[in-house]
This record gives structure tokens, C-alpha cells and sequence, in this order.
């Protein structure tokens, strides 16, 4: 598929579409269930319902609020892209193809939402369908005779748009058409369930008796464990992907003066082995290892406005001894969704004959931590001091500093202002030596802000939603 990534467009469309439309339908289908069913399991539902809602007005004005932010993040990134002096017919493709996948996860949750009566078996369900898409566009991705599987998954529709090599605009026609069916489907469920419940059923048995629930550290663990694996698995199966295909990249980078001197322009400068790929590539895991940060402080906010904290350190736990149980958990679980990658991409390679040594993924697997202690300490640190700012400014500040270091690489934006992002000194290794001074310092000030959010936690009240 001619992608034309030697040229600005179409380097910039490869490098972002491919992990931002994914994360996006990560945070469509979160928001979604979040908005329709977490409201609704929570009973601050069925207060609207008192009043004159119905609850089809309801899920239209859930629905209409989701829209707002995918509208606005679409004319965002399609304007910055546009400023950057890229066409302004593929700038809009590509920012309706990063922003595409919020829409039909979102609408996809939407419908789990109604099929099922809590929020985590429609989150489950809902991940379960942007797994499968993501599978079928690696298959399709990993062998030229598949090619044809772009058609059947989601995420492979946005590939196939090509913005930059004659924008296939038939591609927006079944993300169109799966988004209006579910979420059709959401308001034919919703008119046949009675609320507070699902038309599907589920029948589960927990395990009183497991020895993780012998303490809080084990609490933690029991609670975490399912979005370590989670996130392990998402991001190890594209450091698999991008294994198999570093052997050809790297022969192929070899024959591309043009895109060899964009690269250059970009800050990279050796790129002729398989490992300089994987070095490059795994740059971009820096951004989900870095939201996989977040998003464990933002599950302890939510402890806290849920009431659940509250009964917890009712009994023999304080808040400290919380506070640093998750913060170790979620250390744990961060070195799982590091070295989980780090070995898939060196047995794709492996399985290609590449020669890419195990140390030399390993080095640019840890390479990605320092960022994403940064903003795990910025997290903590709202989370003690402005508990009620804590998602907004956890996933916040990760997103401002990838888009500045993105974009801004682009546009020749001034070396002080990129500076400001962390993702800025972050070294493509092994392409590049590991900036020891940057990771350090980074390292340094996460932990420092940990331990400040964790002493001021002991110190403020409890706060609800």
C-alpha cells in the first residue's frame, strides 16, 4: 500500500494515525461506558429520571456531549497540521481518520452499555471488539497476501484512507455506517430493558478466599491486575508487529534518500538496522506506557469519589499505606507493560532473521520509563493536592507534551519551547545513545512529586465527586 511516507504529509499521517486512532478508540469506548453506564450503576441516573427526562433524551444528550470533544480535537488536529504546511486535504483525512475510531468505539460502548449491567462487562466486551480489530489489521499488516483484512477491522479502514497518496473517501463509508448501527442498536436495547439492568445477562462466582485478599498491597494487585494485562498485550502485539517488519524497513531505509534526509531533519540520524526501527518505534510506546501511569492514579481518584477509600481506611490502613500500596502496584505493572514489548519486538524480529540483540530492545524498553515517572508524579501530586483535577491533568499534561513534541517537530518550532515536553529527550535508542542527564532528572522529579502527593494526602480531607 503506497503511503508516501518519504514525503512531510505523509510521514507525518504514518506516524501519527497508526497509535493515536487507536488510543483514540481506547478513549471513546472509556468515555462512553464512563458517561451512559457508569452513571446509571452509580444511581446519580436516575435522579435526571425523577425530573421530565426520558431516558432516550437522556442517551441523546450523552451521545451529543461525546461528540463535542471528538469535534473539537478533529478541527485541532486537522488546524495544527494545516499550520504545519501540510495539504489542507490530507491535514482534515488525517485528523478524521485519528478521530474516527472515538466515534465508532464511543457509539461501540454505547451499546454495551445497554446490553449489559455494569459498566465493567460493557467496558470488557467493548475492549474485547477494539482487541479483535486490532488483531485483524495486524494480521493484514503482517502479510502482503491479507492486505485485503483492512476491510474487515475498524482500525484497518483508517489505514486504508490514504490521505496523502489519493484519499480514499469510500473508507469513511463503514466507519459511517458501523457507528449508526450501534448506535441504533443502543436506542432499540435501551426501549426493551428496565433500568438498572442489561438485556444480557452474566453469571459469576468471585473468590472470598483468595490469598490476594489477605492485604491492601493484595487488594491493589487482585484490582490491578486485569489492565496490566491489558495494556501488556495492546502494546507487546504492536512491538510484534513492528519486529517482524524491522528487517524490511531498515533494507528498505537503505534505498530512500528522501525520507533518510526527512528522518535526519527529525533528530535521527542512524537508521540503517532493524534495531534503529525498533529504537524509533518505540518512542511512540512511550506515550501509552506514560497514559498506562496515569491512568492508575485516576483509578485511585476514583476510589476516593466512589466511597470505597472511605471503608477501606475505616479499618487498620492509612492513607499513606494506600497511597504507596498503588503507587508500587502501578511501579509493578509499569515494568510488566515495559518488558512485555521489549520481548515481543525482539521475537518478531527473531522470527525474521533480523539479529536484533535482546539488549538492544531491552535498553529502548526501559528508555520509555523516565517520561512516564514524570507524569506518574505529576498525577500523584494533583491527586494530594487537587484531587477532583486528577484525570484532567494526569491525562492532560501527557497528551499537551506528545502533541507539542510531535508537532512541533514538524512546524521547526524553537528548541526551548520543545524542551517543555518530556517526550523531547527521549532518546530513539539504540539508534541514539540514552540521554542518562534528561532520564535522571525525570526519574528524579517523579519520585520526588510522588512522595509530596502521597505526604499531603494524610494531610487533606477526603473528597467526593
Amino acid at each position: 500500500m503506497a503511503r508516501r511516507i518519504g514525503t512531510v504529509g505523509g510521514f507525518t499521517a504514518w506516524r501519527l494515525t497508526w497509535l493515536l486512532g487507536a488510543l483514540a478508540g481506547v478513549w471513546g469506548l472509556l468515555a462512553s461506558t464512563r458517561l451512559i453506564r457508569g452513571e446509571e450503576e452509580t444511581g446519580r441516573r436516575e435522579l435526571l429520571l425523577g425530573g421530565a427526562l426520558t431516558r432516550s433524551s437522556l442517551l441523546k444528550a450523552d451521545l451529543t456531549a461525546l461528540s463535542l470533544p471528538f469535534a473539537t480535537c478533529f478541527l485541532c488536529f486537522g488546524g495544527a497540521l494545516a499550520l504545519a504546511g501540510i495539504p489542507v486535504r490530507g491535514a482534515l483525512v488525517t485528523a478524521a481518520g485519528i478521530l474516527a475510531p472515538a466515534v465508532m468505539f464511543g457509539a461501540a460502548g454505547a451499546l454495551t452499555s445497554q446490553l449489559f449491567a455494569d459498566r465493567r462487562h460493557a467496558l470488557g466486551w467493548g475492549s474485547a471488539l477494539l482487541g479483535a480489530s486490532f488483531l485483524i489489521r495486524v494480521a493484514a499488516d503482517g502479510a502482503h497476501t491479507l492486505g485485503w483484512l483492512r476491510w474487515a477491522s475498524p482500525l484497518g479502514w483508517i489505514e486504508n484512507l490514504q490521505p496523502f497518496s489519493g484519499p480514499r473517501i469510500v473508507a469513511f463509508v463503514p466507519m459511517v455506517l458501523a457507528a449508526a448501527a450501534a448506535i441504533t442498536g443502543s436506542f432499540g436495547a435501551l426501549q426493551r430493558r428496565d433500568f438498572a439492568t442489561g438485556l444480557l445477562t452474566t453469571n459469576e462466582r468471585g473468590n472470598p478466599d483468595s490469598v490476594l485478599l489477605n492485604g491492601v498491597t493484595g487488594l491493589e494487585v487482585k484490582s490491578e491486575r486485569a489492565a496490566v494485562l491489558g495494556w501488556s498485550i495492546g502494546v507487546g502485539a504492536f512491538a510484534f508487529v513492528f519486529g517482524l517488519l524491522s528487517n524490511g524497513v531498515a533494507k528498505f531505509m537503505r534505498s530512500q534518500t528522501q525520507l533518510r534526509e526527512l528522518l535526519h531533519h527529525l533528530g535521527l540520524r542512524n537508521f540503517d538496522r532493524p534495531q534503529d526501527f525498533l529504537g524509533l518505534m518505540f518512542t511512540f510506546f512511550a506515550l501509552p506506557i506514560a497514559i498506562y501511569a496515569v491512568t492508575q492514579v485516576s483509578a485511585a481518584r476514583e476510589e476516593e469519589a466512589t466511597g470505597r477509600l472511605e471503608i477501606l481506611i475505616a479499618r487498620p490502613v492509612g492513607r499513606r499505606q494506600w497511597l504507596l500500596s498503588r503507587c508500587a502496584v502501578a511501579a509493578a505493572g509499569g515494568v510488566a507493560v515495559v518488558l512485555v514489548p521489549a520481548l515481543a519486538a525482539w521475537l518478531g524480529a527473531a522470527l525474521q532473521h533480523a539479529g536484533v540483540p535482546f539488549g538492544s530492545m531491552l535498553v529502548a524498553a526501559l528508555n520509555c520509563l523516565p517520561p512516564a515517572m514524570l507524569f506518574f508524579g505529576i498525577a500523584v501530586l494533583c491527586f494530594g493536592v487537587a484531587p477532583r483535577l486528577t484525570a484532567g491533568v494526569a491525562l492532560g499534561s501527557v497528551v499537551a507534551a506528545y502533541l507539542l513534541e510531535l508537532v512541533g517537530a514538524i512546524v521547526n518550532t524553537p528548541s526551548w519551547v520543545l524542551d517543555l515536553s518530556p517526550f523531547h529527550h527521549l532518546a530513539p535508542a539504540p539508534a541514539a545513545p540514552v540521554n542518562f542527564a534528561a532520564a535522571v532528572v525525570m526519574a528524579a522529579l517523579g519520585l520526588a512529586m510522588t512522595a509530596a502527593g502521597v505526604m499531603q494526602l494524610a494531610r487533606r480531607d477526603l473528597v467526593g465527586a
